[in-house]
């Protein structure tokens, strides 16, 4: 059985509040849990993320280097 689940509003809501207003969704808790729905139904927002951490890391890189 293939699991169909989506984000509830609770989860939506979640998402949002630590990306805006902590700057940083990897805070949440439950963040690793709904990973995989965001694979399944909005993998550009999941690659976005990932795609953010990374240049966060590179930038760290590129000014510690000045």
């Amino acid at each position: 059985m293939t699991d169909v689940r989506q984000l509830t509003d609770s989860e939506r809501e979640m998402i949002l509040y630590f990306y805006w207003e902590k700057g940083d969704v990897a805070r949440w808790c439950d963040w690793e849990k709904v990973q995989p729905i965001l694979e399944r139904h909005h993998p550009e927002l999941l690659k976005a993320f990932r795609d953010v951490e990374v240049a966060k890391r590179i930038l760290d890189c590129v000014v510690e280097a000045l």
